[in-house]
């Protein structure tokens, strides 16, 4: 995700850019929300066409207002229910079923993370993350500020890649209840563990 509309009314919009280097094929992704910081992600709206690198796919609501965006100029115009969310619903991005990115806090409950707000990706951020940091990813606007919407694109930074022996790390005991261990042969580096449905 690269920008976020809370708006007026039915002023929603989401934008989705890609700096991966290569063209995505949108059919494996969706997009899905949690109303209201509680109970399970929606069935999801799942999304079509293929994204160049460089380029960005918007979606809004079909309701929109012109003055803040004219609907003809988005990538996807829907009445979706992930389309309808009011600044307390994470909406997450899924890939192949699971999720990839994340804006605001699965059962995050009630809290406003960005009611009456627009909000974009800083450009220092260049990959997705499922745990949302709205103060050191995020830049906020005034409500209906539409004015970007479709023509940010971040740059790619360059990154080293690191080769993980598959044997210098083991989870146990796999599957797991939620209570595991895990063992690193204590080299240091990051570890992210998802649930079959993403969380």
């Amino acid at each position: 995700f690269s920008e976020y509309i809370e708006g007026s009314s039915n002023n929603k919009a989401l934008e989705i850019s890609n700096a991966t280097g290569a063209a995505i094929n949108l059919s494996i992704y969706s997009i899905k929300k949690q109303s209201n910081g509680a109970g399970a992600w929606s069935t999801g709206l799942s999304l079509t066409g293929t994204l160049n690198n460089g380029s960005k796919f918007t979606i809004v609501n079909s309701l929109m207002a012109s003055t803040c965006y004219p609907i003809s100029s988005a990538n996807l115009s829907t009445s979706a229910g992930e389309m309808t969310f009011n600044g307390n619903d994470a909406v997450g991005l899924f890939k192949n079923g699971v999720l990839i990115d994340i804006i605001g806090t699965f059962n995050g409950g009630t809290a406003n993370f960005a009611a009456d707000q627009t909000i974009r990706r800083k450009a220092t951020v260049t990959s997705p993350t499922t745990t949302f940091n709205k103060t050191t990813q995020w830049d906020s606007f005034a409500s209906d500020t539409c004015n970007n919407l479709g023509s940010r694109m971040v740059a790619k930074e360059s990154k080293i890649e690191t080769v993980l022996d598959i044997n210098d790390i083991a989870i146990y005991p796999n599957p797991s209840n939620g209570t595991f261990s895990v063992n690193n042969s204590n080299k240091m580096y990051s570890i992210e563990i998802y649930s079959i449905i993403g969380q």
